[in-house]
């Protein structure tokens, strides 16, 4: 889809911050609610399953968003420096690698351990963290930690926020997303809303350099789509969810100076066969 802004803005407000405040409740208190009907519906398998969650809301010249779990949101940024568009990551992945999200988790009581530390065969350490993702996918491809029950080998998930998986609430698993309010500025031109599955054997900057090579972002969709499909398929025997929306902002046009798709595809099928063999600017209100 295509967001003008600049054709249906609302009135600006006096004071922008006060507003993005208002928001960021209404965008908590929805996720609250969603999580809630999820739990009340009986018809819905909630308890040992649930999905992860990212979002955007565009008021005014800003945008806000919300993200639960391991889907990530991407800017695509003009740069002039560089001639080029540069991937910016707006979310930030609730995995155990993330320190802050493991205290959080083991406080409640659950175990951070990759596979080879939970079932004794490695020694235990805690020298993860989330400097790479999105940027480097070797790491993503490593014995990667996950969420245990103090005594068992359960559940062994590798989100640490999620919608549903309520059986997992006394490990710290929980649906409160984390909100990013930020300005939109004149160099933006994608943003992109994904599931993991599109992030597996993709970067933040593999996306934003496809969403460059087509003016129709349905188009870009269906291209990312189809080739992350194809390298999980070529490292394994099944997909994970590919769920995109690609959103040009600011009238964003084709960059010739950008990776073309075929370029993209041919070092990702290489390098990831060799990788997973090895292994088996605007302102902003986020600290509002």
């Amino acid at each position: 889809m295509r967001y003008e802004h600049n054709r249906c803005r609302e009135s600006p407000t006096k004071n922008p911050v006060e507003k993005a405040l208002a928001i960021k409740k209404a965008c908590f208190d929805a996720h609250v609610k969603c999580s809630k009907s999820l739990d009340l519906n009986p018809f819905t398998p909630s308890r040992m399953s649930g999905s992860t969650s990212v979002s955007v809301c565009f008021w005014e010249d800003y945008m806000t968003i919300c993200n639960v779990g391991d889907s990530r949101a991407v800017l695509g940024e003009f740069s002039s420096g560089e001639d080029k568009i540069l991937a910016n990551a707006l979310s930030r992945d609730q995995t155990p690698y993330r320190k802050d999200e493991r205290d959080r988790v083991i406080e409640c009581g659950a175990r951070a351990l990759n596979m080879g530390q939970a079932r004794g065969q490695a020694k235990v350490h805690d020298n993860w963290n989330d400097e790479h993702v999105g940027v480097h996918l070797e790491k993503i491809h490593e014995d990667a930690p996950r969420i245990w029950a103090k005594d068992h080998l359960f559940p062994g998930c590798q989100f640490t926020r999620s919608f549903g998986d309520f059986a997992l609430a006394d490990l710290g698993i929980h649906s409160q997303p984390e909100i990013l309010t930020r300005k939109i500025s004149a160099n933006d031109r994608y943003l992109v809303l994904a599931s993991d599955g599109v992030w597996e054997f993709l970067t933040n900057q593999d996306v934003i350099d496809i969403c460059s090579g087509f003016s129709d972002p349905k188009d870009a969709c269906d291209a990312i789509v189809e080739l992350s499909s194809k390298l999980w398929l070529q490292n394994g025997h099944r997909t994970d969810d590919t769920t995109i929306v690609c959103i040009y902002l600011n009238d964003a046009e084709p960059n010739d100076s950008q990776p073309k798709l075929l370029d993209i595809a041919s070092k990702r099928i290489i390098v990831q066969h060799n990788e997973v063999s090895d292994t088996s600017s605007g302102s902003s209100f986020d600290s509002l």
